[in-house]
């Protein structure tokens, strides 16, 4: 959870113009990047941070889940109270509980950074909508039409260009 400082300090940046052209930019360079690789945000997220981190991650995940798993089983807070330590064989088996867990995450993240699985979230919809509507849009207003005439225009004065201003003006 963020803090209220932490808000305000966004705020700030985004209030300054080239935070918020930097923003933009971003913003920009992530809605172009999703429209032109038809991957969702989770996939391609998948994808870098298995590029920069490995592993890691889900070996972090795993052992925060075991750590979970563990500290919620009553039985087994008891028994290492009562010891005043995590005994042998209690931490043997949050090993294996642990490697267990770890299986499991680099499964999910292989689930995450396949495109036969992605899904899209609410920004991912928003994006594909907005999209669309900007498709429809277009053919609406005669899209296509409108950029072949401004071809046959552009053409025209260029031949006038070269001509030196001789030729016909149709």
């Amino acid at each position: 959870m963020r803090s209220a400082g932490a808000a305000r300090g966004g705020a700030r940046a985004l209030a300054n113009p080239i935070g918020a052209l930097v923003a933009a930019f971003v913003v920009a360079g992530a809605v172009a990047l999703r429209l032109a690789t038809g991957r969702s945000f989770e996939n391609m997220g998948e994808q870098v941070n298995s590029m920069l981190l490995g592993d890691l991650d889900d070996d972090a995940r795993a052992a925060n889940a075991t750590r979970e798993q563990f500290t919620s089983d009553r039985d087994l807070l008891r028994i290492a109270g009562q010891a005043g330590r995590v005994n042998a064989q209690v931490a043997s088996i949050a090993d294996d509980v642990r490697r267990m867990n770890a299986r499991e995450q680099r499964g999910a993240a292989l689930f995450r950074e396949d495109t036969e699985f992605q899904s899209n979230n609410v920004f991912d919809i928003l994006i594909l909508r907005g999209r669309d509507k900007l498709v429809e849009v277009w053919h609406g207003n005669g899209g296509a039409d409108n950029v072949d005439k401004l071809q046959e225009g552009y053409g025209r004065l260029r031949n006038r260009a070269r001509t030196g201003g001789k030729g016909s003006s149709k």
